[in-house]
């Protein structure tokens, strides 16, 4: 079940979805240029912002508590 008010957004990503995956209200999904993978029946509550710009993978069976915030960035350090 994915709830009709879930945002979507790519932006140069990818996002998979399992089977018998919940995402409930007013979450949202921005693979921002890297990829989100969510596993067999997952459930990502409401209001759960998950940015993939680093790339994320929640795991099969993996419950998510509402309002959370999962952010992946892909930084570079260099030494000067």
């Amino acid at each position: 079940f994915i709830h009709w008010s879930v945002v979507f957004r790519l932006w140069g990503g990818e996002i998979t979805i399992g089977r018998r995956v919940v995402i409930d209200r007013g979450a949202g999904l921005h693979a921002d240029g890297g990829a989100i993978v969510i596993g067999d029946g997952a459930v990502i509550n409401a209001n759960c912002l998950i940015i993939g710009g680093g790339n994320v993978e929640i795991g099969r069976d993996v419950l998510i508590a509402g309002n959370c915030v999962i952010v992946a960035s892909n930084h570079i350090f260099e030494d000067k």
